[in-house]
């Protein structure tokens, strides 16, 4: 078909259209029909976008073909599409537009096809079955990206490392972390990432919304993904497993640290120190050591915190909670790492061991505290003296020398003193055990 017969059309339909309007809306048993290529459309409206976007050429002499034929930029961001249909849904991402209502809730979508995904979420159909395993999905994209996980493909590659991806549009999100590329910001503050999906989960933040419930415990949160690995911790399912030990874990970024343990990579340098690390967040966080900067503060008392995670489990002091369960014992407590201690003592697993000596440890960062007894290194420099140290807590020791303030009492007597370690010697005294 040409550009005038689309175009005739076009105009044609704008006439039906205006000798339509004293006829009142359309019936719901009534379809305008394409007598190119006989789709039907429920409205005027419909059949004229239908027309544009598979019928109409955008220049005359240009064929339009599918998969091989003119391409289409967008306007506000120059991403390229294969054809005008997918333009128009995509450019109602920077308009806002959102065209097709959800009946049911406040739900509102680009795309026709993705109300209809988001429909089954109402009626708990899960219509696409995997053939190799019991997973179902709501719609063919999400089964194919699961059936990545059976075939183990990945064809998409990182041209700046040995990174790959089994989808393009995940590779795209990777490779922003080359290039510094962060094109989504919050409006309420400097917050910028390389996801939509993550600046959806940020923004919850702000207004507290957490829509995503637990079955087992009444924890919420921000985003569907930390809702599964919160479940896990319930079910004891652990689905991520390593490649090169027993390991296995119930989160995915849980799993990708562990493995550096094997490969040894920290590409993440401070710029003040000697401390590497894995992952840039873990950079990010200690670089608050250095500043002094303390951005979470508790509510409800005067802590204050330099790590997230650690203002959320300082919180069940004051509630009481102990959300997590051993499920060997009757154990519980509220802080996860204390959970994993705990479960070692089941187990009597130590994974971490020094490649200078026969020192294993059940927790990396004893290990990582032991190896700073054989390099020597010593991180921590006294403001007031020449004294340096390795370790945090002897430095927090050595500058109550200065200050003069002893914050260790006895009980029993007077005495007070500036370490744990020397209260400890002084009420052994009054025990009759100071021979030990």
């Amino acid at each position: 078909m040409n550009r005038e017969s689309a175009l005739s059309d076009l105009r044609g339909a704008d006439i039906v259209e205006s000798d339509a309007e004293g006829c009142g809306a359309v019936n719901k048993e009534d379809f305008v029909t394409c007598h190119h290529c006989g789709d039907k459309r429920r409205t005027l409206d419909e059949l004229k976008e239908h027309i544009f976007a598979d019928h109409l050429p955008l220049s005359v002499g240009s064929r339009r073909r599918r998969g091989n034929g003119k391409l289409y930029k967008c306007k506000f961001c120059q991403k390229v599409l294969k054809s005008n249909r997918s333009l128009i849904q995509h450019t109602r991402n920077h308009t806002g537009e959102r065209p097709f209502k959800c009946n049911v809730c406040d739900y509102s979508s680009v795309a026709k096809s993705t109300l209809k995904t988001h429909m089954y979420k109402h009626i708990g159909e899960k219509p696409f079955k995997c053939d190799l395993c019991p997973y179902r999905a709501l719609d063919k994209s999400r089964l194919s990206k699961h059936m990545f996980r059976h075939t183990g493909e990945k064809p998409f590659k990182c041209p700046y490392c040995q990174y790959s991806a089994s989808f393009k549009g995940t590779l795209r999100i990777h490779i922003r972390t080359h290039t510094g590329e962060r094109p989504y910001k919050c409006q309420l503050c400097k917050y910028r990432t390389t996801q939509h999906s993550a600046l959806k989960n940020h923004i919850r933040t702000h207004t507290g919304e957490r829509p995503f419930k637990c079955e087992y415990c009444k924890c919420g949160f921000s985003c569907l993904g930390n809702l599964r690995n919160h479940t896990r911790i319930h079910t004891g399912d652990k689905p991520y497993k390593c490649n090169l030990c027993e390991y296995r874990s119930s989160d995915r970024s849980v799993l990708k640290k562990h493995i550096v343990i094997h490969t040894g990579e920290k590409p993440f340098k401070c710029d003040q120190c000697e401390y590497r690390t894995s992952r840039n967040s873990s950079l990010k966080v200690h670089a608050r050591v250095h500043t002094g900067e303390k951005p979470f503060k508790c509510n409800l008392c005067e802590y204050r915190t330099a790590v997230k995670s650690h203002l959320k489990t300082h919180s069940f002091r004051h509630t009481g909670e102990k959300p997590l369960n051993c499920n060997l014992c009757e154990y519980r407590t509220s802080d996860r790492s204390v959970l994993k201690k705990h479960i070692l003592v089941h187990t009597g697993e130590r994974p971490f061991k020094c490649h200078i000596c026969e020192y294993r440890s059940s927790r990396q960062s004893d290990l990582r505290v032991h190896l700073l007894r054989h390099t020597g290194e010593k991180f921590f420099e006294c403001p007031q003296c020449d004294y340096k140290s390795t370790f945090r807590h002897s430095m927090k020791a050595h500058l109550l020398r200065h200050t003069g303030e002893k914050q260790f009492k006895c009980n029993i007597c007077k005495y007070s003193t500036s370490t744990s370690a020397c209260l400890t010697k002084h009420i052994r005294l009054h025990s009759g055990k100071s021979n030990l």
